[in-house]
């Protein structure tokens, strides 16, 4: 095989010989039962606790499935189920809806290329593609064709809202954006619904019930946001200080009706935790921030 291509304004050609290279064999029983990821993998979550089908995705674009088999010995071992190969860049973030009907489960992912994919699982088994959306432009343009957004913008973060049925989506181009998940006997659309400018790269995004949105971005700060469905409107209502950069994982947690204990990790290897309720539309802060640093 002979390439030709140009490099730093010059031509290059370079020649390879197949005899040199040494493929898998589709025989192989092991390379049928488990083959990762190629390049960097983001995001792992079990889709099903029962039935143990594991999902992952990567910088490879591709969104893997496997079934976890029990073994001897407490060890378990990865069957693929399928591979989804719709995204066309990076898959940054995942979630679950788990129909109640027919019991499939929609994988919802979305990355790179402000790309989101819904594919549908069917008895675990089996996947179909049910919608392969990408942002054209802004929503104050309708369907203009001039662009108003960062082609390379990236969904870096998603999580869906089983209540009002709208999926969240935290965007390194410094929005929140909102979707409708529309479905129906035959088919599933998606639809924005909301865009609102937050300034800085949305690195992690949370709906806490049917109003409250929770935003960590870049900055390293906790955003609290209201969210009306009826109105189609989402405002921020309150921040909360907590790393001094961006912020990579967190968690939050029920501790009575209204309160809550959310604690974040980010880029300053701070640990913060901070205990907050939420009453008459409003986030009152009940705890002073505990935080930690590691050595």
């Amino acid at each position: 095989i002979r390439l030709a291509y140009i490099k730093r304004k010059q031509v290059n050609c370079v020649e390879f010989f197949l005899n040199d290279f040494t493929f898998p064999s589709p025989d192989n029983d092991d390379d049928v039962t488990f083959s990762w990821h190629t390049r960097v993998c983001n995001v792992v979550q079990m889709i099903d606790d029962d039935v143990k089908v594991l999902a992952s995705g990567g910088e490879d674009t591709i969104i893997k499935l496997f079934k976890v088999d029990d073994m001897m010995n407490d060890e378990a071992s990865l069957k693929k189920i399928a591979e989804i190969n719709s995204h066309i860049s990076s898959v940054k973030a995942m979630t679950m809806w788990k129909c109640d009907k027919s019991g499939d489960v929609l994988i919802i992912t979305a990355g790179g290329r402000a790309q989101i994919v819904v594919t549908r699982l069917i008895g675990m088994t089996y996947v179909k593609e049910e919608v392969n959306f990408m942002l054209t432009n802004s929503l104050t343009l309708g369907n203009a064709k001039q662009s108003t957004f960062d082609p390379e913008t990236r969904f870096m973060s998603l999580h869906f809202d089983h209540a009002s049925e709208f999926l969240f989506v935290g965007c390194s181009d410094g929005y929140l954006r909102a979707f409708k998940l529309i479905k129906s006997d035959s088919s599933t659309s998606l639809r924005l619904m909301i865009e609102s400018y937050y300034g800085k790269c949305i690195l992690q995004v949370y709906a806490l019930s049917k109003s409250f949105v929770l935003t960590m971005a870049t900055d390293g700060i906790v955003c609290f946001w209201h969210f009306d469905d009826g109105k189609l409107s989402i405002k921020l209502i309150d921040k909360l200080h907590h790393n001094q950069n961006g912020i990579n994982s967190f968690d939050v947690y029920n501790v009575a009706k209204n309160r809550y204990t959310i604690a974040t990790a980010g880029d300053d290897c701070g640990i913060f935790i901070t205990e907050f309720e939420i009453a008459a539309n409003a986030i009152k802060f009940n705890k002073k921030t505990i935080h930690s640093y590691a050595a």
